[in-house]
């Protein structure tokens, strides 16, 4: 005895998708096109870019992935939060009910943080009369807001240069603390001791002091400010918080800070930190601001804050 018929396709062939070109490489993305040319035996049902720092990424080694649609044709895809200046190995990938097919390995390498030159756009205080950058080193642009995300700009350690250290993108570290003010290398440096907190041993006040002080990482005519201009500066806000800072002649971000002991970024879009010339100790002098307060802090030189350079 049988049953009714019943009619079903079995599906064999794997998806073929590949890479077009590779697009815009930044210190922390890339822009990437790619093309689902074949659909295998079955509709593809997922498609985008896979990539890692190994040499064959893919969907179970614990890759990073985008997910970009379904179906055949072109389309893009935008890794983001890479590493500056490291190489990444990335292909195309393409679904069916089949399995997962792949495109050609394609490798690509991240720019130097570096590279990346600020806009020099004067604004003037006209309380104070100072003539400031109107944007933090590292932005693309002035704040808008306060979720500004392309005004937040870098993250540096006290008295460091532009070395790449101070790209905000996910960061190789290091931990072993440099005895030179010129670590010849972009890892951001971590201190888990508690009595040195500084990414430099021994502690050197004369970085950072004035536009012909060691490792000014501000234009031409730009240094770092004092503790005494910074407070000037707050005190001239129409409110002490964050409200009060971005709506300043400066529009100072809330652009959060890197922890010095493991290398995270945190309170990005909550509060500001802005480095001062002025060391403390062992420390050095930061304008701090929140929701509820503004004030002159003292924080570890092994943290990544933001600058925002003056005119000497």
């Amino acid at each position: 005895a049988y049953g009714q018929q019943i009619e079903f396709i079995t599906y064999t062939d794997l998806p073929g998708v590949r890479i077009v070109d590779i697009l815009n490489i930044s210190p922390t993305g890339a822009f990437i096109e790619g093309e689902v040319f074949d659909e295998g035996n079955a509709p593809v049902i997922a498609y985008g870019m896979v990539w890692s720092t190994f040499e064959i990424p893919n969907l179970v080694n614990n890759a990073d992935f985008t997910s970009e649609g379904s179906g055949m044709g072109s389309f893009t895809s935008s890794p983001a939060g890479l590493i500056s200046d490291k190489t990444y190995y990335i292909r195309a990938y393409a679904v069916n009910a089949t399995g997962t097919g792949y495109g050609q390995v394609n490798q690509f390498t991240t720019l130097p943080c570096n590279l990346l030159v600020a806009d020099v756009v004067e604004v003037i205080n006209p309380v104070t009369g100072r003539i400031w950058m109107d944007r933090n080193l590292g932005a693309s642009r002035a704040a808008t807001s306060l979720s500004d995300e392309a005004s937040y700009g870098d993250l540096y350690q006290w008295g460091r240069n532009n070395d790449g250290h101070q790209c905000r993108s996910a960061h190789d570290t290091s931990k072993t603390v440099a005895n030179t003010s010129s670590p010849n290398h972009s890892d951001f440096i971590v201190s888990n001791d508690a009595n040195q907190n500084d990414w430099l041993s021994p502690h050197d006040d004369n970085l950072w002091q004035g536009v012909n002080g060691i490792n000014n990482p501000c234009p031409e005519g730009f240094r770092l400010p004092t503790d005494a201009e910074w407070e000037e500066e707050r005190q001239s806000w129409n409110s002490n918080n964050t409200t009060g800072a971005l709506e300043s002649p400066l529009k100072l971000p809330p652009a959060g800070q890197r922890h010095p002991y493991d290398g995270f970024v945190f309170d990005a879009g909550y509060n500001g930190r802005y480095w001062s010339s002025t060391v403390s100790n062992s420390n050095a002098h930061v304008l701090y601001f929140d929701f509820s307060a503004v004030y002159m802090s003292s924080n570890f030189r092994a943290s990544g804050v933001s600058v925002r350079c003056i005119r000497d």
